[in-house]
């Protein structure tokens, strides 16, 4: 089991209007997505399976688990979301900057 490194549970995601990277409510603080994939890099939990289905659903290419059942832990599932979190900052760069996606 992975080990707890605090207390804070998310209170709401913020999504009144559409930014390249959302924030999450923290009990009083407010982080960037990113900062909570980072804390999940060594959580071996395995994630539900509706949960995996909206994250490879926004894959571009098949993902396949390890073992029979297909398994996903918290810390690929992070790590997944990263890399598309990455690229849509990256697209927003390139659009303020004018020079498209």
């Amino acid at each position: 089991m992975a080990e707890k490194t605090g207390s804070l549970q998310p209170t709401r995601i913020f999504a009144t209007e559409p930014t390249p990277e959302p924030h999450v409510d923290l009990g009083d603080a407010t982080v960037n997505i990113s900062e909570v994939f980072n804390a999940l890099k060594g959580c071996t939990d395995i994630v539900p399976m509706n949960i995996v289905g909206g994250v490879t659903e926004r894959l571009t290419k098949p993902w396949e688990g390890e073992g029979p059942l297909n398994e996903m832990t918290f810390a690929t599932a992070a790590r997944v979301m990263s890399v598309l979190v990455r690229k849509r900052l990256l697209e927003a760069q390139k659009s303020e900057s004018g020079q498209g996606v």
